[in-house]
């Protein structure tokens, strides 16, 4: 028998690579659900559909809506927080969680609706981006928008998803500010030279003692304490601040000198 020879080898690991798709992210706890056709290939009844670990995230496929389902392919839907990408995201973007609708492929007309989680805890009525990805593009490609809804998660601003595959909600790259004083709880003067820290960050306050985080991301439940050590009598005197909400620059820390 001939061997192929190396040019052979080459179209061979280049016929490999134009077919090559990644793999599918892996997902956890997926359930799948049955979609009633009629001999028209149209849903029979409405039908919604909610992520088992998630509930934020769910489908809605409204009564009459035609799908078409991949060759071979069951007429049965699932929803699932996933976790990883099955492309690289498009860059400069911050993605809330990914949630993947399966069978991938499927396609409706005129579209159904989708909801996404809101991580974050964004008021109702924010409105954010919503990306999809398409297998053809090899990448993700911004779709429309979602929008908090009253229930605290984003909905899809309208039947506008027409094809399963991995959404996402591009989040805001919002900050917000903590600061204030660091005083002696005795004179009620500054502190020089105290360190502030928090979430990982420090600072050292100025001659005044005051300090100022404008860097910090929200998240839900979002509040955060400080910690300062501060040179009181020549020792060093560490505090826990209670419970600070921000945005706030108005915060005074004091620190008694040691007992």
């Amino acid at each position: 028998m001939r061997r192929a020879g190396p040019l052979a080898a080459l179209l061979l690991l280049a016929t490999a690579a134009f077919f090559w798709r990644p793999a599918p992210p892996r997902i956890d706890g997926e359930a799948t659900f049955p979609v009633a056709l009629d001999t028209a290939g149209r849903t029979t009844r409405r039908v919604v559909v909610r992520a088992r670990t998630d509930a934020g995230a769910a489908l809605v496929i409204p009564e009459g809506t035609r799908v078409s389902f991949p060759h071979g392919v069951p007429p049965a839907v699932s929803v699932a927080v996933v976790d990883h990408s099955p492309w690289i995201l498009p860059e400069g973007v911050s993605p809330g969680p990914l949630v993947e609708f399966e069978p991938t492929g499927t396609r409706f007309e005129p579209g159904v609706f989708i909801s996404l989680p809101n991580p974050t805890g964004l008021p109702e009525g924010t409105r954010c981006p919503l990306w999809g990805s398409d297998e053809r593009l090899g990448g993700y490609l911004a779709l429309g928008t979602a929008t908090v809804s009253a229930e605290g998660v984003f909905e899809s601003d309208g039947a506008i998803v027409r094809h399963f595959s991995t959404y996402f909600v591009e989040l805001p790259f919002r900050v917000d500010t903590v600061g204030g004083n660091v005083v002696d709880d005795g004179t009620g003067a500054g502190i020089a030279g105290a360190t502030v820290s928090v979430l990982g960050l420090s600072t050292t306050t100025g001659a005044g003692g005051e300090f100022l985080f404008d860097q910090l991301v929200p998240r839900t439940g979002w509040a955060v304490r400080l910690v300062v050590t501060a040179p009181i009598d020549g020792s060093a005197v560490t505090v826990t601040s209670a419970d600070i909400i921000p945005p706030r620059t108005d915060v005074v820390i004091r620190v008694a000198e040691p007992a």
